[in-house]
């Protein structure tokens, strides 16, 4: 298979190495640049070709949008942000994808599927190996890895996110509850409460109103009881002849 030539656009440097590490780790993408603002990314499109634009939106001088807006001819982009409120303003410039900051490295090969005009795999026998499915933070002025199998619970409150880990460590980021949970498969994790987000083979023990996370009692919220419910009642083993 021929290899998508990948140019990244974004001024934050750690976003770079993100984007440049998944880009290596699939063996059919190829790194062909990376610029910290339009206005270089311009000039290397004049010199080299891309396939594929991995595209932050607010950066110094001119902005994403604006790029989208004034380049001629410009290759299929998918967008990067932080901010969930240009969403539709980019479908509207026909992006490719739209991935809100942090994304994991699973969320990114769904956006390779949609550049290759598939919707649910990619090509096999690629040499594709994704290691720990895993997202990164921003913590203390850095980007942190999170392995999805090292998560215990994951916890808001008020302006911060905490991210409870196997190792007894939390990692806080200034981030919210909603954004976190989009990065997260659905089918592995389950909101049970507007703060607290778990994993569903860690939990231990539930009622109605509570789950443990090993010795860790959690609130399940009112108002997330019934989606709970379903979502654990269907694995439990009742003995014959009760209801």
């Amino acid at each position: 298979m021929k290899k998508i030539k990948c140019l990244i656009v974004d001024d934050e440097l750690l976003a770079l190495d993100i984007l440049e590490t998944y880009i290596a780790q699939t063996d059919f993408l190829k790194l062909e640049g990376r610029c910290q603002s339009v206005v270089e990314a311009i000039s290397m499109l004049q010199g080299r070709k891309a396939d594929l634009i991995f595209l932050d939106i607010q950066m110094p001088g001119i902005s994403g949008i604006q790029f989208l807006r004034t380049m001629p001819d410009i290759p299929q982009v998918i967008l990067t942000t932080a901010y969930p409120n240009y969403a539709i303003e980019a479908f509207e410039l026909n992006v490719l994808d739209y991935l809100l900051k942090p994304f994991s490295y699973e969320r990114f090969l769904k956006s390779i599927t949609k550049f290759l005009g598939q919707k649910d795999s990619l090509p096999v026998n690629e040499g594709i190996d994704p290691g720990p499915e895993s997202f990164y933070v921003r913590s203390e002025k850095q980007m942190v890895r999170i392995v999805l199998d090292d998560i215990l619970y994951i916890e808001s409150l008020r302006n911060h996110v905490f991210i409870h880990l196997q190792n007894g460590s939390s990692v806080k980021t200034l981030n919210t509850i909603n954004n976190i949970g989009e990065s997260l498969p659905a089918e592995n994790f389950i909101r049970i409460h507007r703060s607290y987000i778990v994993p569903l083979r860690k939990i231990s023990q539930f009622s109605a109103a509570e789950l443990k996370i090993g010795h860790q009692p959690l609130p399940i919220g009112r108002n997330y009881r019934s989606f709970v419910s379903q979502a654990l009642y269907g694995k439990v083993i009742i003995p014959k002849g009760q209801h």
